[in-house]
């Protein structure tokens, strides 16, 4: 693998997803100005509790958002953007789009498709939004891969187990085929054109946001690596 630039969302998954790569050295970047920032500025702090832990933010001095870019051989890379629309949407300005010949996004998201199980990857070909009452859609693509198909629908919160009813009857009445809920990914897609996605469910269809928190460490432990690996794996046998 060479030349690729994995993005996502929370410092549990860059961990993860670094475990894979092997760092090199680590660059951090403030998302409101994209200024560079020294190491001994950046601190992590927990974001949010999450059952028994807690996702962490990286954060300068604890008072502004940062960008984490990883930077590993092969010109590979990783950043991580924070969590939610705003967020990506910034922290993707600060990529190089002539330095990577790849940018795939690997995320959590919600199912809002009742067939869809916990650790299940999706392999995602349309993102959505939905603004002022409509619903906007932007095509991605993807390679041929084995992963089950279908799209996200990018939101600014946690999806409840009513609004993923809501979504999913939506999109079913519109013959659409969104399967999950993410609030990243259509924020990537408008400064990254070419970006591919995969999406591992993190929870399912009728699952609150108490039972994802109670769940959430465990999956980041079991679920979220092995899925990553095989995703990995798909990535290297196209040898891009």
């Amino acid at each position: 693998m060479k030349n690729t630039c994995f993005i996502c969302a929370m410092s549990s998954e860059l961990a993860e997803l670094d475990n894979l790569l092997g760092t090199e050295k680590t660059k951090y970047y403030e998302i409101s100005t994209g200024t560079e920032i020294s190491e001994t500025q950046a601190i992590f702090i927990p974001s949010k509790k999450v059952g028994s832990s807690a996702m962490y933010a990286c954060t300068k001095k604890g008072k502004s958002s940062l960008a984490v870019i990883s930077e590993y051989k092969n010109n590979n890379a990783i950043i991580n953007t924070a969590i939610g629309l705003e967020n990506a949407f910034f922290s993707a300005q600060l990529l190089d789009l002539k330095k990577y010949d790849l940018f795939v996004n690997i995320g959590t998201a919600g199912a809002i498709d009742k067939d869809l199980k916990l650790g299940e990857i999706l392999s995602v070909d349309t993102v959505s939004i939905i603004d002022n009452g409509r619903i906007h859609y932007f095509k991605l693509n993807n390679f041929n891969n084995s992963f089950k198909k279908g799209g996200v629908l990018s939101c600014k919160n946690f999806a409840s187990p009513q609004e993923k009813r809501y979504y999913s009857e939506l999109f079913d009445s519109q013959e659409m085929n969104m399967k999950a809920v993410d609030m990243e990914l259509a924020s990537l897609k408008q400064i990254v054109p070419h970006i591919m996605s995969f999406k591992i469910i993190s929870d399912e269809f009728c699952e609150d946001y108490d039972s994802f928190c109670k769940k959430f460490p465990k999956f980041m432990r079991t679920k979220y690596p092995e899925s990553a690996k095989k995703i990995f794996r798909e990535i290297e046998q196209q040898n891009f």
